[in-house]
């Protein structure tokens, strides 16, 4: 593979830039780059490349009426990439911050002409609505678990958030097996907990200013779920009862 794309890359080396495009996306959905052309012709080459080295990712070739296609076992991609047939366009499915960078297109034809697209993959803060909500009840002091009742695909992405704003508390990478807390501020310092196997979220002690709105969300399947969580007071002799009820929409 290597060796074909260095052959194809020697006539690329001068070829004219018609276009550069800047495209921002959110972590998690689909991004398409695209060729501009109105169909693939005989003797047509379109090559992808990404990163500041060029790193070959794919290849339309058509000849004699016959398409051929080449495609990168580059981890960062697999599974990933899908290319219009017709059109040569290119489209990044399910993207992670890593796909963020410069995309190279080159069309060959009578002559070659190159297209730049610089992709900026932006992480999820956002708030989604029209999810209905469901209640969590907890006494202060006591934890409480958030818990994801969705089927957990391989390559999804799993985005805790916390009230009107929507502010990132927790984040699980399924396929890359990362996770993160983002607990750093005085507001849930040290009390927050992940299940990096289910996605389930404990606050621990929790305190009233916990009570709000809460909101998992899987990218890739576009599952929601939000919790709305009330912490009432600890008063003494008082029995501590803690209800969870799940939703999954």
């Amino acid at each position: 593979m290597l060796l074909v794309f260095l052959l194809l890359m020697a006539g690329v080396s001068g070829g004219e830039t018609s276009k550069t495009v800047n495209i921002s996306v959110t972590e998690g959905d689909a991004v398409t780059l695209q060729s501009d052309l109105s169909a693939i012709l005989n003797d047509d080459t379109i090559i992808w490349m990404f990163g500041p080295k060029d790193t070959f990712i794919y290849q339309i070739r058509r000849k004699d009426d016959l398409t051929s296609f080449m495609v990168t076992d580059d981890e960062r991609f697999k599974g990933r990439l899908q290319v219009d047939q017709n059109t040569g366009s290119l489209t990044i499915r399910n993207t992670r911050k890593r796909h963020s960078g410069q995309y190279k297109l080159t069309i060959s034809r009578e002559k070659t002409t190159i297209k730049i697209f610089y992709v900026t993959v932006l992480a999820v803060v956002a708030k989604t609505d029209g999810v209905k909500s469901v209640s969590l009840s907890v006494t202060e002091g006591d934890p409480v678990t958030l818990q994801a009742d969705s089927e957990i695909h391989q390559d999804a992405l799993m985005l805790w958030r916390f009230g009107d704003k929507g502010i990132l508390l927790a984040k699980i990478d399924i396929e890359t097996n990362e996770s993160s807390l983002n607990d750093d501020d005085e507001g849930f310092k040290d009390r927050l907990q992940l299940n990096d196997q289910t996605g389930s979220l404990t606050i621990k002690s929790t305190r009233i200013t916990d009570s709000g709105l809460y909101e998992l969300q899987i990218r890739g399947s576009e599952h929601l779920q939000r919790f709305l969580v009330s912490v009432s007071g600890n008063r003494m002799n008082e029995s501590v009862t803690s209800v969870t009820l799940l939703l999954q929409e």
